[in-house]
């Protein structure tokens, strides 16, 4: 599949541009790519997702990212959030090796800010009836996030769900990339996590 992949590229580089596409109108209805890849992680521009009952859901994907272009494919996910995680976790990793970060020398929060980069996502890891619980949460959570490119802060929201009160475990200040990499690193050691945008909305998936 990512053989088939390259060569989509190279033999149909017209063509291949329609893949980063994210919506569309034709005869006055509004179709969406269900690539979400192409608005939750930076740098992909394609290529497909896949669903067979059989064998559960797949995805080729292709990212640039600081002159790499990688091209990783999933197969058998049993849902679609779960393929896109996997894929995000593979295509991290691949990353981390192509571009390691120097020890000691990882910009701070004062240059991210001034490079442009927006350091107001975060990630969810997980729902409690507890306050102290949610705290413990994050905090054991914060400590497994390696090699992120600012410091972060546990948050605590408290809300109310159908009667019930809630308390959401998230760690905070982060860059888009960071909530992703965080994300995969816990999913990693089987810990939940949810990316969070700007303005505490969930990244959406199919």
């Amino acid at each position: 599949m990512a053989i088939l992949a390259r060569a989509l590229m190279h033999s149909f580089p017209t063509e291949y541009a329609y893949f980063s596409v994210i919506e569309f109108e034709y005869s006055g209805q509004t179709y969406t790519n269900h690539n979400r890849m192409l608005s939750n992680y930076a740098g992909t521009d394609g290529i497909k997702t896949g669903y067979v009952r059989a064998a559960g859901f797949h995805l080729a994907a292709s990212v640039h990212r600081q002159g790499h272009h990688l091209v990783g494919v999933i197969m058998s996910s049993r849902s679609a959030k779960a393929r896109d995680l996997k894929m995000i976790y593979l295509l991290e990793s691949a990353f981390s090796r192509l571009r390691p970060v120097e020890a000691g020398i990882a910009p701070n929060r004062a240059d991210q800010m001034g490079a442009g980069i927006t350091l107001q996502w975060g990630v969810q890891v997980g729902a409690y009836r507890k306050s102290a619980s949610a705290r413990q949460s994050g905090d054991a959570a914060a400590h497994m996030m390696m090699g992120l490119s600012a410091p972060t802060t546990v948050s605590v929201i408290e809300v109310e769900n159908q009667g019930r009160t809630l308390h959401r475990a998230r760690v905070v200040g982060m860059s888009q990339d960071d909530a992703w990499r965080a994300c995969a690193q816990l999913h990693a050691v089987s810990m939940a996590c949810l990316p969070v945008k700007p303005g505490g909305g969930f990244v959406t998936f199919n």
